[in-house]
């Protein structure tokens, strides 16, 4: 079986003024993204030959199908909820479906390039 762990917030703290949620607070992330997804939706169903990703799911409800591209025969499925994150590693095939309307933070190590996507399709591999 794939070994995917999710993440969990590293301090979660609230007072009068209201919460605080630290996501993430180790790895070397360069770009950051705020993502609305509605319900019924699909998002990634590709994989990264170099880039490492994180997803923290802030509102909604997503199920994950993940798949390591060396070793096809490895799968997983995880669902997130709100508060909960996956990182991402290069060669595992991922595809995001959306359950409820939903809010995530994207971070990636590497900025997205839009000349030279580190964007990928299973049939890539055999090339």
């Amino acid at each position: 079986m794939l070994e995917i762990q999710k993440i969990t917030s590293y301090i979660n703290q609230s007072d009068q003024r209201g919460e605080f949620l630290g996501l993430i607070n180790r790895g070397n992330w360069q770009e950051i993204n705020f993502v609305k997804t509605r319900a019924g939706k699909v998002r990634g169903s590709h994989f990264h030959r170099k880039t490492n990703e994180v997803i923290f799911l802030v509102t909604g409800k997503v199920d994950i199908e993940l798949c390591d591209c060396n070793e096809p025969d490895k799968k997983t499925k995880l669902l997130l909820n709100a508060g909960e994150g996956v990182k991402i590693t290069p060669f595992i095939f991922h595809t995001f479906h959306y359950l409820e309307d939903s809010v995530h933070i994207q971070l990636l190590d590497i900025p997205f390039d839009v000349k030279n996507q580190d964007l990928h399709s299973l049939s890539s591999i055999e090339n």
